[in-house]
């Protein structure tokens, strides 16, 4: 069995447009050929930025957070993060963050089909 592998630089990641952060998507599951495999995007929120609540049927994503301070809300939880932490965010459920802190908040998140 082998093992589908794919290695992309984060400065390499496609970026969108937007003014209160820089999200960059640097690989799709229709890349690896996988059903279940979503994607993998690495955000930047600048002071105050943030992404308003929204969800996902039937993707489930796990978030690592390695810059700044903020905090996820998982429908109606206010959860702070930092450097180091890990948020898992469960299909359907309504999911928002912002950067409360002086610095960028950066973030990478995995998604995948349930």
């Amino acid at each position: 069995m082998g093992a589908n592998i794919k290695m992309v630089k984060l400065q390499n990641a496609f970026g969108e447009d937007e003014t209160s952060r820089i999200p960059k998507n640097f690989i799709k599951g229709n890349e690896l050929n996988s059903i279940s495999f979503n994607s993998c995007d690495h955000g930047t929120y600048f002071t105050g930025g943030g992404v308003a609540a929204h969800n996902h049927i039937g993707i489930e994503e796990i978030f690592y957070f390695i810059r700044g301070t903020g905090i996820v809300i998982l429908d109606d939880e206010e959860i702070p993060v930092k450097a180091g932490s890990v948020v898992v965010v469960p299909p359907e459920t309504y999911h928002a963050i912002k950067n409360t802190g002086e610095d960028v908040l950066q973030h990478v998140v995995c998604s995948a089909h349930v």
